[in-house]
């Protein structure tokens, strides 16, 4: 989705994929699900938008990179917080686990915010602070509770519902 056309920024709701996937995989299937995520995000974006993009910007071949690797980043730190908070890979959403849960959306957010605001820092040399400020801190609560309710929710349907998929993608 693209967050405002004039700063040709999207977001997309991979975070809650990644969430998922460190819930039902661990870090390492998280890892795997977020960079296949990446590279397709990536590939409709520029085919997307490749008559658009002004000459000012890096190249698709450096934002790729950093777009996927930023996910896988992001990916793993968050899925280490997970395990190393006590949370239990498998098992999803029990009550053991909510807190667990809380902190690894949490530092999914830092990391991800970090590394973006970092890049824009390079890119455009503006204050760190005052990109926070403008563009990133009025999401922050959006996407720890939607990363949380939504992330959740998500590994508890895949789980439940993990039998039904495989049943329906082999007799297809």
């Amino acid at each position: 989705v693209e967050l405002f056309h004039s700063s040709h920024s999207n977001v997309s709701v991979s975070m809650i994929v990644a969430i998922a996937s460190i819930l039902v995989l661990g870090p390492f299937g998280a890892i795997l699900v977020q960079l296949v995520s990446g590279a397709t995000s990536e590939a409709k974006m520029i085919l997307a938008q490749r008559s658009r993009l002004p000459q000012k910007r890096a190249s698709w071949w450096r934002r790729s990179t950093f777009n996927v690797g930023m996910l896988v980043v992001s990916a793993f730190a968050s899925g280490k917080v997970y395990v190393l908070a006590g949370g239990n890979v498998g098992v999803i959403v029990s009550p053991p686990d909510v807190l667990p849960l809380i902190l690894t959306v949490t530092a999914y957010v830092i990391v991800n915010l970090t590394l973006l605001v970092g890049v824009i820092f390079l890119q455009t040399g503006r204050d760190p602070l005052q990109i926070w400020r403008q563009d990133f801190s009025w999401g922050v609560p959006i996407n720890i509770g939607g990363g949380v309710i939504c992330g959740g929710s998500a590994a508890r349907g895949f789980s439940m519902f993990l039998s039904f998929w495989c049943l329906g993608f082999f007799l297809s």
